[in-house]
């Protein structure tokens, strides 16, 4: 081992510098924080990384097109508020009824999950009804969800009026609001 202070060598198992008298024991516990503390910031990025690449895959709830039903359900049920639903109603559909989205209320939304090919994910339809007393518009509540979306995946494509998409890694998503009290937001695989 090298002394810290003088740079001279010392002896294993030696817990004083003989050149300078440095005490070896407090090196080595600061340096046994340096390496943790680095290690620690690497695997901070490293989880970072992963996070912000899942987003930009624009999967809901984080479910991986070609995910199994089970799966799914299995997932969604853990992530479900209290306020709502969920239930399979066939093999190849998953159905979520729920209140008060965000908090709002007034809006109650509903989520379908369709399953093909082996019944595995393919598309995730989401729509969002307003009530007549409820604070939000449907414009007011899209707006909210599109300023969401933009922060992850950039600037949407204006597909029509009130209609807009994104194209992201693995999937693509459309919103849509209308004047009739509701807001759909649609996700399918890239293709």
């Amino acid at each position: 081992m090298i002394c810290g202070k003088c740079g001279a060598r010392i002896p294993d198992g030696g817990d004083v510098c003989l050149n300078c008298g440095a005490k070896i024991g407090a090196a080595k516990k600061v340096m046994s924080i340096i390496v943790a503390f680095i290690a620690l910031v690497i695997a901070a990025g490293a989880i970072l990384l992963v996070n912000l690449n899942t987003k930009k895959n624009g999967f809901y709830e984080n479910l991986a097109w070609g995910t199994d039903i089970d799966t799914a359900f299995y997932t969604m049920s853990k992530k479900c508020p209290e306020t709502g639903s969920l239930m399979v109603t066939d093999s190849e559909t998953i159905v979520g009824k729920f209140d008060d989205y965000k908090g709002g209320e007034g809006i109650t939304w509903a989520a379908v999950f369709k399953f093909e090919n082996n019944a595995t994910l393919s598309s995730v339809v989401l729509m969002y009804t307003i009530s007549d007393d409820c604070a939000y518009t449907p414009n007011k509540l899209a707006n909210e969800i599109k300023a969401e979306y933009t922060k992850l995946y950039g600037e949407p494509d204006d597909i029509e009026d009130r209609w807009y998409e994104w194209s992201t890694k693995k999937s693509i998503i459309k919103l849509a609001d209308s004047q009739d009290g509701y807001v759909i937001i649609a996700y399918s695989p890239l293709d």
